[in-house]
């Protein structure tokens, strides 16, 4: 051997080395006391009718990934749930919708100044990323103590929070049917149809002018902030009860005269105005598809969701925001004094939201 004190210096190696210890089988209460940090960690919830919560008398087993998520995405048309029994209550599809992007926010004061005017808060276009933390997949199984009659109900994909913003759809002018831009919803794509849950603070200005007595245009300037939350089947117009205040200023022969008031106001707009929704760090946002009405439990042990599912594909978006709106409201003084005694309905407004860019590469909508 060339090198004989290298074969040594091995065998004496090798020979220092531990014995490593076998396999040792764990029980599955000692496997339960064993803690650790795993990719993957699964979950059961049981719901009862007894506890005061109606339609949640299943099974809920969960797969969670232990990670946070993100992503930047474009979807040209999202359809789900297109057909079938919801054809009952409207015909089309249980969501709809045109044109998304999912993408982060804008953390600085104000809208983003990458984005175009009335884009919000939207991040910057294909850079910025919209995180789930926490996703997973949970199973509704009908009759779970009786594994011969075990049913699967429904299946749920969420996640503990989710962070960033949704851009929809298309503002065009010159698209068909478009008149009397912008109030016109012919003249916007986006949201044809939503099923779920939307928890939405909402905020913005209302102006317009309010032809007085003595002719010429009183200016109304007010602003809203108002917590509200709509939920339905195939819903395309939504309405919001927004109380909305500031001044008018009223001409008189002696100049304007500022006045305080609130309008209340019925607000039914098309979602198809809606073109920007921010989640900041939204807890339990969820999609799923059932065959029947189920409340799922929310992330935390203990809760549930604010709504139960109806059948067929529905989405949950607590805590969302839909500000910076911006309506243009012009009346006549006899109907805006009417509006301080009872509620104005207004239908179909633009409320000055536009899609933000989130371009890259070849794609064209986005």
């Amino acid at each position: 051997m060339k090198y004989p004190w290298i074969f040594l210096i091995s065998v004496f190696h090798f020979s220092c080395l531990p014995a490593f210890a076998s396999m040792q089988a764990l029980e599955d209460d000692e496997l339960g006391a064993v803690y650790g940090q795993a990719m993957f960690v699964s979950d059961y919830r049981r719901g009862t009718q007894g506890d005061g919560i109606s339609d949640n008398d299943f099974g809920f087993y969960r797969l969670m990934l232990n990670a946070n998520v993100e992503f930047n995405l474009n979807i040209d048309k999202l359809q789900l749930g297109c057909g079938g029994v919801n054809d009952g209550l409207s015909l089309g599809c249980d969501i709809d919708i045109d044109y998304l992007r999912l993408m982060g926010s804008y953390d600085g004061p104000g809208s983003n100044p990458l984005q175009p005017a009335g884009a919000g808060q939207a991040g910057n276009p294909v850079e910025s990323l919209f995180s789930l933390l926490r996703p997973y997949v949970e199973f509704a199984v009908l009759n779970p103590e009786q594994p011969e009659f075990r049913e699967i109900a429904g299946i749920k994909v969420g996640s503990q929070q989710g962070d960033g913003f949704l851009s929809i759809g298309r503002y065009d002018p010159d698209l068909p049917g478009c008149t009397n831009a912008p109030n016109n919803p012919n003249c916007h794509m986006g949201i044809n149809q939503f099923s779920g849950y939307m928890d939405v603070a909402l905020s913005g200005d209302v102006s317009g002018c309010v032809q007085g007595i003595f002719g010429g245009c009183n200016n109304l300037d007010l602003s809203f902030s108002e917590q509200q939350a709509v939920t339905g089947t195939r819903m395309q117009a939504p309405v919001f009860s927004v109380p909305a205040s500031g001044t008018l200023c009223l001409n008189t022969l002696f100049g304007c005269a500022n006045i305080n008031v609130t309008i209340f106001s019925l607000f039914q707009d098309d979602l198809r105005f809606i073109h920007g929704i921010k989640l900041d760090e939204t807890s339990d946002f969820f999609m799923s598809f059932q065959r029947e009405r189920i409340t799922y439990p929310a992330f935390e042990p203990g809760d549930w969701a604010a709504a139960p599912a109806n059948t067929g594909w529905w989405m949950n978006l607590p805590g969302i925001e839909l500000s910076g709106l911006d309506v243009e409201y012009n009346t006549t003084l006899f109907s805006a004094v009417g509006s301080l005694f009872g509620t104005t309905q207004l239908v179909n407004y633009d409320v000055g939201q536009r899609p933000a860019h989130n371009c890259w590469g070849g794609a064209q909508f986005c």
